[in-house]
């Protein structure tokens, strides 16, 4: 017995666009959510608040930004599998770092624990972009010597 997830055949996740027109919504979708989630939280921590909370939803926006740069300044830019993956779990371990700082600060207590998520989060972007500086350099590479 075989079971199939999708009968579509005809899905295309490797175009640039679809990709950067998709990431960019749920991007946007995470920020709104993280948005809401802290004006919430806000009103019931009796009026306690703290910037950490409040600005944790500028992370997805920044990911946003860097993902709309990327594809107006190099559009035929390929992605890969590790470079999609390490920038998506860094801005969402970034926002989940200021999050957790948030909550911690009007709960009035600390974590030693934080820093590991700003460290990963900030290096999962940066392999991110080393990865997509080789990768397109090595296509550049690869066509030039066809050429």
């Amino acid at each position: 017995m075989t079971l199939f997830t999708s009968e579509n055949k005809n899905i295309t996740y490797n175009t640039n666009i679809n990709f950067y027109t998709r990431h960019i919504k749920i991007l946007l979708g995470v920020s709104t959510f993280v948005f809401i989630f802290s004006r919430i939280y806000d009103h019931y921590s009796h009026n306690v608040t703290t910037p950490y909370m409040d600005l944790g939803f500028l992370f997805p926006l920044a990911g946003v930004l860097i993902l709309a740069l990327l594809n107006a300044f190099i559009p035929k830019g390929e992605l890969t599998f590790i470079t999609r993956q390490c920038f998506d779990w860094g801005i969402i371990t970034l926002m989940i770092a200021s999050l957790l700082n948030g909550v911690f600060i009007i709960a009035g207590t600390n974590s030693p624990y934080l820093i590991i998520y700003v460290i990963v989060g900030v290096l999962l972007i940066s392999i991110s972009f080393i990865s997509y500086i080789t990768s397109n350099i090595s296509k550049t590479i690869q066509k030039n010597k066809k050429a």
